[in-house]
């Protein structure tokens, strides 16, 4: 189990809801706890799941998503806790349906209220896409999608209302228990007696039976009696309802609990309640110091406030590792924000917290890419990755606050990178850069080298192109020779790896002239290295070789562990290469100990890949798969694609591999290398008996690769070297169908997979012939065997080769043109040439299964996405017939979309063409009748009257 939150206290009572939460988990694929905030439902499903644990093949994984405020990082935040991580090519959320597809594991979101939308939309795919999966969730109301099974947490158990309850009488309820227990727990010497067995009962009651605000009145008994707390409980409802409480809704009851716990503090403390309402995921002592003094609060007076804060269980304190941390209850925060919120303190508080947590990003930039230090900087990082994004997006919001943005994105992307956020540091380096045009030339600069870096890192060379030589533009005119130094390596780097390596390894000849003058021994060893690694695949042995070994000397001399441990692989790779099996195999073990210990998960694939290839050489088929296993589940870890040469060359040398292994044999080694932990891959490299290899065979030339065009949208049709391939080439209808199921499943997919979408009735037998001869027919069909290659038990499209996929076009072209308009920017033009890609639906009159309809209502509900956002922006211009062609489309493809008839309606009203709008609005509610059963919505309904009173609109 993974993740699970570390409870402090026992659990009081509940033994019947436990067991009908786990009843319910036994028999639902969805379950969702609701209930007001403090109610337990964190509690109780940590409860359940702890129990229930071992029923579950894949185990459970638990999810926090309190300090999560952009929807868009959900899928990656499950990824983190499942240890996976992003693959650059597919997004994070087809990266988690790859990953939960055939397992059978229990994924738990807690606290999902804020994200209900996001969280909703996840959770259907994921039901649908992974049979075995079931999902816990807990927020204050259901997700509300099929098949999902919502359970009220109730209150605790409250004891019976009497005139005069003895100790025994009320003791016999949870919410006494509850109360009783966290009472002693600040006074020790607090007993339920008879005397006060009244006023507990009353206080209980009071509170509805909710845990969180139990807990908060029973943090009162060290000052107050419980006849006090009951007197000011009723004192504060009943002036907060104005008059006699009657039975008050739960989630008021906890409000109001928490303002009268508020009231009671000091106005100190109510002071640091608020302000430390910015912080998300938690606070040190340090933080909250920095962040929250000023005006009421002198900084000597934090220890002490925080310290009454925590006593008051207003303020958790969590277990210490290295130093103690705290944090409020997402309930409480969301309380303090609030009232951070009336006392207008919201923006200075935010602006504190970004100064702060900016302080600390760029003090530990300089440590994260390797040397002394790094495990610590890492680590401290990683604990404050929610304040940090909570940064992020706040510098995001507002242009005014680029500088922020760009400082911040720069100082954190080698911690993303290193850790494996490819995804992520390409999306904040993104977005800090899209309002910094007027921002300084050394900022917009390092971002924007930072960017280019990081699109190499995904094996996409050419994107970083036209960013890296801006950066190196601004940065020479910035006049900071270091920057301007690293941004040229940068360069260099991406023309050599985008094919351009004569201009790559003159720029790096700029770089060093620079560098090594000025002895900056960390800008001058990445220069040498990346020109070393242009260098080899240029061809040029010799100097690869020099670079290499002058890199890892100065590694050597600085005591870079990064540095030296990834000059030792490059060595050892040029060493494979040049048939030099002992001198590879030294310097690619000897780099091992270091990528275990700082968890470098690229270095290591790197290693596992070398190896790989001398093991091969050497007649050993089974360890050079396992370890290829090792390697692929490494990369896809951090997001590393191989770029397309050593795609080329693996795919060669799995062809192989597999041409010499038993099928069966050749799956079982890949997966089992894939499963391998880091210590035993390591082990499984290092103590392999060392034998003598013969020389590494010369690469084949590389042939042409042949040109492919598919259109999806709108009539079929495939072109090859630019002729149309005819049904006829196809032998059967399933060949061509499994060919679209292929390019529409870019990650690959299983033979049972592929099955299962095209022969759902056949037997295991039955597939596995129907299959082959199925995939002998679309390989005759294509001319050509290198279309579609097999990783593992994997088969899908060879991504080296070049094609045009037209639904990948309009994907990418529409998702940018609706992301200019959204953000104010013109994208008109961009928008109208996106639609134009979309002639009709998904495979629109092909014969195929039901596998394409999830796709085929995509991209129409993208399609009509980018409708609406087009005739929108249209209307912003006042051309208003265009828009209403616009709308009318959307219209053609959504009767019933109210929010595309109101529009037309405006625009043939500004048009002259009140009558038309009118009867427009006829048909549209005669449609909206005849498919929902129920009326137009109220703004339709409104605009419609104001139509027919000749109101303007």
């Amino acid at each position: 189990m993974s993740g699970l939150p570390l409870q402090l206290t026992r659990l009081i009572g509940r033994d019947r809801e436990i067991e009908e939460v786990g009843r319910l988990l036994g028999s639902a694929r969805l379950l969702t706890l609701t209930g007001a905030g403090g109610s337990g439902k964190t509690r109780l499903a940590a409860e359940v799941v702890s129990r229930r644990v071992s029923s579950f093949t894949h185990g459970a994984i638990w999810v926090e998503l309190a300090p999560l405020s952009d929807p868009a990082f959900l899928p990656q935040q499950i990824l983190i806790a499942f240890g996976a991580r992003e693959d650059p090519s597919r997004t994070d959320a087809d990266t988690l349906v790859q990953l939960l597809r055939d397992r059978s594991p229990l994924l738990v979101l807690d606290n999902c209220e804020h994200l209900v939308d996001a969280c909703a939309a996840l959770a259907e795919r994921l039901l649908r896409s992974c049979p075995s999966a079931k999902i816990l969730t807990t927020s204050r109301e259901a997700l509300g999608i099929a098949g999902e099974q919502a359970w009220l947490v109730p209150p605790l158990s409250l004891p019976e209302l009497k005139a005069a309850p003895t100790a025994a009488d009320a003791g016999r309820s949870d919410a006494v228990r509850l109360f009783i227990e966290r009472a002693q727990a600040v006074l020790p010497s607090f007993a339920l007696t008879d005397a006060n067995a009244g006023a507990v009962t009353q206080i209980c009651r009071r509170l509805d039976g909710i845990p969180l605000a139990i807990e908060l009145a029973a943090a009162r008994i060290k000052l107050l009696s419980p006849g006090q707390i009951a007197e000011r409980l009723d004192d504060a409802f009943r002036l907060l309802t104005a008059g006699g409480r009657t039975a008050l809704p739960r989630h008021r009851t906890l409000r109001e609990t928490i303002d009268w716990s508020h009231a009671l503090l000091t106005p100190g403390q109510q002071v640091l309640l608020r302000r430390l309402s910015v912080f998300v995921g938690g606070f040190s002592l340090e933080a909250a110091e920095a962040v929250c003094t000023g005006g009421e609060i002198g900084a000597g007076e934090v220890l002490d406030l925080l310290a009454a804060l925590v006593e008051k269980s207003l303020v958790e304190r969590q277990t210490p590792i290295e130093e103690t941390r705290f944090r409020l209850l997402e309930t409480v925060r969301q309380y303090g924000m609030e009232r951070l919120a009336e006392a207008g303190e919201s923006e200075e508080l935010r602006r504190r917290h970004a100064g702060h947590f900016l302080d600390l990003a760029e003090t530990a930039a300089p440590y994260l890419i390797g040397g002394a230090g790094i495990l610590e900087w890492r680590s401290r990082i990683e604990q404050e990755i929610g304040n940090l994004r909570a940064v992020a997006e706040w510098s995001a919001e507002d242009p005014g606050r680029a500088e922020v943005a760009l400082r911040l994105s720069y100082a954190l992307h080698w911690f993303w990178l290193v850790r494996g956020f490819l995804k992520e540091c390409r999306q904040r380096l993104t977005l800090a850069l899209e309002h910094s045009e007027r921002a300084p030339a050394l900022l917009r600069g390092r971002a924007l080298v930072a960017f280019a870096y990081t699109v190499l890192w995904q094996g996409d060379p050419e994107a970083g192109l036209a960013p890296a030589r801006e950066g190196v533009a601004l940065l020479r005119q910035s006049g900071d020779l270091y920057s301007f130094a690293n941004a040229v390596m940068v360069l260099a780097a991406v023309v050599g790896l985008a094919g351009d390596p004569d201009a790559s390894l003159s720029m790096f000849e700029e770089g060093l002239a620079i560098s090594r003058p000025a002895d900056w021994p960390l800008v001058t060893g990445p220069l040498l290295y990346w020109r070393g690694v242009v260098a080899q695949a240029k061809g040029d042995f010799a100097l690869a070789h020099a670079s290499f070994e002058e890199a890892l000397q100065m590694a050597r001399e600085l005591d870079h562990s990064v540095g030296r441990a990834h000059s030792l692989v490059r060595l050892g790779r040029l060493a494979v290469v040049l048939g030099e099996a002992e001198e590879a195999r030294h310097c690619l073990t000897a780099a091992v100990p270091t990528f275990l210990q700082l968890d470098d998960r690229w270095g290591m694939a790197l290693v596992l890949e070398g190896l790989a290839a001398i093991a091969a050489a050497e007649g050993r088929p089974e360890r050079a798969v396992r370890l290829l296993g090792g390697a692929a589940s490494r990369r896809e870890w951090v997001g590393a694609l191989l770029s397309p040469a050593e795609r080329e060359e693996q795919d060669r040398l799995l062809a192989g591999l597999r041409a010499s292994l038993a099928e069966a044999v050749f799956t079982a080694e890949w997966e089992a290398g894939r499963a391998m932990s880091g210590d035993e891959i390591s082990a499984y490299a290092l103590e392999e008996e060392v034998k003598p290899a013969p020389a590494v065979a010369t690469v084949e030339e590389k042939r042409p690769a042949p040109s492919l065009r598919v259109l999806t949208l709108g009539a079929l049709e495939i072109s090859l070297n630019g002729q149309i391939v005819e049904d006829s080439a196809w032998s059967s209808a399933r060949a061509k169908e499994l060919f679209l199921f292929f390019l529409c499943h870019p990650e690959g997919c299983t033979k049972e997979e592929a099955g299962l979408a095209l022969w759902p009735e056949s037997s295991a037998e039955q597939l596995r012939n129907t299959f082959h001869v199925t995939l002998h027919r679309l390989r005759k069909a294509l001319d050509d065997t290198e279309w579609i290659v097999h990783d593992g038990n994997r088969y899908r499209m060879n991504a080296a080769l070049p094609r045009e996929f037209d639904v990948e076009e309009f994907e990418r072209r529409t998702g940018a043109a609706l992301k200019r308009l959204a953000a104010g920017q013109d994208g008109v033009a961009e928008m109208a040439d996106a639609l134009v890609l979309y002639r009709g639906d998904f495979l629109a009159g092909e014969a195929v299964g039901e596998w394409c309809v999830e796709i085929r209502e995509r991209f129409k509900h993208l399609y009509l996405d980018g409708l609406l956002a087009y005739g929108d922006a249209l209307m912003g211009r006042q051309r208003y017939a265009e828009a209403a062609e616009a709308f009318r489309r959307l219209l053609g493809h959504d009767e019933i979309h109210e929010g595309a008839g109101r529009r037309l309606m405006i625009c043939l009203t500004r048009q002259g063409e009140r009558s038309q709008a009118l009867r427009l609005y006829k048909r549209l509610a005669e449609a909206v009748r005849r498919e929902l059963d129920c009326e137009p919505e109220e703004e339709t309904t409104d605009l419609y009257e104001r139509l027919q009173n000749a109101e303007a609109v």
